[in-house]
């Protein structure tokens, strides 16, 4: 027979691993690029459960991970996939037309929009020429209902002839 003491430290016990494991991050969907026979891929730095919309920092599930890269030439073409709970509400690839320069808040890349994939987890497209930079942010953006963001997804493009 287990004493009160006992009983209660296991009580206790099992409250915190409870506590520790709501806690837990839920895991992000992944997404991938695949160029010059390499595949890279990554969890969403952004993502917004169930039908939460991105408004803002804290509006959804954010999460600091390293950028993936993967080295390309300008002119590649490179593919980018994403999972079918993604495609089925549409998404599209962002590519920055501008490089960030040293100082961020001054220099934020700018981005083009490409044409949104509804239906198709894989959409491919040209790499830019690599012109003053020696790598190009890409980002990979999850919609929701009527056009807003609910995911963020981000790759570096590196120049590989340097």
């Amino acid at each position: 027979m287990f004493s009160r003491r006992l009983r209660l430290s296991f009580a206790a016990l099992g409250l915190v691993a409870l506590g520790a494991l709501t806690a837990c991050d839920k895991p992000t969907p992944v997404a991938g690029i695949v160029a010059g026979g390499k595949y890279v891929n990554a969890e969403a730095t952004i993502w917004c459960f169930g039908d939460d919309v991105y408004t803002g920092p804290g509006s959804c599930s954010e999460r600091q991970i390293k950028t993936p890269r993967v080295k390309v030439r300008g002119g590649e073409q490179v593919s980018v996939e994403v999972p079918k709970e993604v495609a089925d509400k549409g998404w599209y690839v962002a590519v920055a037309t501008e490089p960030a320069g040293e100082e961020k808040e001054e220099n934020e890349p700018q981005f083009q929009r490409g044409p949104v994939q509804e239906d198709s987890t894989y959409f491919s497209f040209t790499v830019p020429q690599f012109e003053s930079t020696p790598m190009i942010p890409v980002q990979v953006i999850a919609l929701g209902e009527g056009d807003t963001n609910t995911g963020i997804w981000q790759f570096l493009l590196v120049n590989s002839e340097i």
